[in-house]
């Protein structure tokens, strides 16, 4: 699954992927670690707040152009 957000959003964004990644090609987004996997991202003032269950596969935030 892939998100695209405005290049200038701010966020906290959560993933469950039972299986699969949680990737942030946002360059300056903080990833949340919870028992040493990436759960989510930050971003900027968290504004807009983001929660995702994909069940299986992998979730891609990125800026939208």
């Amino acid at each position: 699954m892939r998100l695209r957000l405005p290049a200038n959003a701010g966020f906290e964004a959560w993933a469950d992927t039972g299986s699969g990644d949680v990737v942030s090609r946002f360059s300056d987004a903080e990833p949340i670690v919870r028992d040493r996997e990436v759960v989510g991202y930050r971003r900027g003032d968290r504004r807009i707040r983001i929660d995702v269950d994909t069940g299986s596969g992998s979730v891609t935030f990125e800026p939208a152009q």
